[in-house]
């Protein structure tokens, strides 16, 4: 293929995966945080979805066996990577959402673990991809992960050789399903 006609078949240019915008659930994690995330999310996915299948033997062709497709599944964890600030504000919020999903996850008090009801720990997640559409943006794309909570935050590695580099974190999601919005 040519380079002109594999131009042609472009109505815009293609897409970047340096653009997005990241909303948590409100019922967990602030506005500075939610703010914070626009702009140091250094990383964010969407999951595949997919089909469990089963083998199904032909009826009209003996022999044949084909695949059936019997149930969706979307796939955990949802994975983002945080660079955070001085302050360590954001894995805070994180840290408390992940604490607040039963009582004695901080470890302070009583130490009996005893998790809270499903829906008490829950809530959606927005991830919306974005393009430049001239001098502002537009997001042809929007993912909303439904029922989600955190599964695990990541270490933070502090090392003494790593000079002039920043601190991430990741923190991964489990979700029932998502839902998405093209524009």
């Amino acid at each position: 293929m040519s380079y002109d006609r594999a131009i042609g078949q472009l109505r815009n240019s293609v897409s970047r995966p340096t653009l997005y915008k990241l909303t948590m659930p409100q019922r967990f994690i602030g506005r500075d945080t939610n703010d914070y995330l626009e702009y140091f999310c250094s990383a964010a996915q969407i999951p595949s979805v997919r089909y469990n299948a089963v083998d199904v033997p032909g009826h009209t062709l003996m022999g044949i066996t084909r695949q059936q497709p019997v149930m969706p599944v979307w796939t955990n964890p949802m994975q983002i990577t945080i660079i955070e600030n001085s302050d360590y504000t954001n894995y805070e919020d994180f840290k408390k959402w992940f604490d607040e999903t039963g009582q004695g996850i901080d470890q302070e008090g009583l130490r009996n673990i005893k998790l809270k009801y499903y829906k008490q720990i829950v809530g959606d997640i927005e991830l919306e991809k974005q393009e430049f559409a001239g001098p502002s943006l537009k997001s042809p794309l929007k993912v909303k992960f439904l029922n989600s909570y955190p599964k695990s935050i990541g270490p933070i590695q502090l090392r003494s050789d790593a000079r002039d580099q920043f601190v991430t974190f990741n923190v991964e999601f489990n979700y029932e399903s998502y839902v998405t919005e093209f524009k």
